[in-house]
């Protein structure tokens, strides 16, 4: 893989897997919250997304991408959670997306793909399907060059007979 987006989001899913291991489901977001049908969505569950990233031209086909990567992080209300009362099980939520904001606060994955990242801003989504939604932007800086022709420095051996 030498594609950013493929590269960070294998990354990022080791990371929870290694730093959260309360999250049952990770994946990229496709929209899995909106489908009550969607297959294998377990919670609570961590959906990521690269929501844009603006470039900058550095030379030599090479660039400079600041990207922006949501974070929606997805609770149920089940019985178990109704009966320990609203305010014990948002304070567990809070307290899960905070273990998440600590996994990547300053984070650069270890192939070197991104400068750390940084958050820039979270919200809660409004819904009525008793679904709690919690989203976190971060940003990170990356190049890339993947366009750019490699050239040789050197020439091929003469041989002279």
């Amino acid at each position: 893989m030498s594609n950013f987006y493929a590269l960070m989001l294998t990354e990022m899913k080791a990371r929870i897997n290694e730093m959260v291991p309360e999250i049952v489901y990770i994946d990229q977001d496709f929209g899995q919250l909106d489908n009550e049908n969607a297959i294998n969505l377990a919670y609570p569950c961590l959906l990521i997304d690269f929501t844009g990233t603006t470039f900058n031209q550095n030379g030599q086909l090479s660039e400079t991408g600041d990207a922006s990567i949501q974070m929606r992080i997805g609770y149920k209300m089940n019985d178990e959670a109704a009966a320990q009362g609203i305010t014990e099980t948002a304070l567990a939520y809070y307290e899960l997306e905070g273990k998440i904001y600590k996994a990547f606060k300053g984070w650069n994955p270890a192939n070197g793909i991104s400068q750390p990242l940084n958050r820039v801003s979270d919200a809660s989504e409004k819904r009525t399907d008793g679904i709690r939604v919690r989203k976190l932007l971060f940003n990170t800086m990356f190049e890339d060059s993947t366009a750019s022709t490699n050239y040789t420095t050197t020439s091929p051996r003469m041989t002279i007979e």
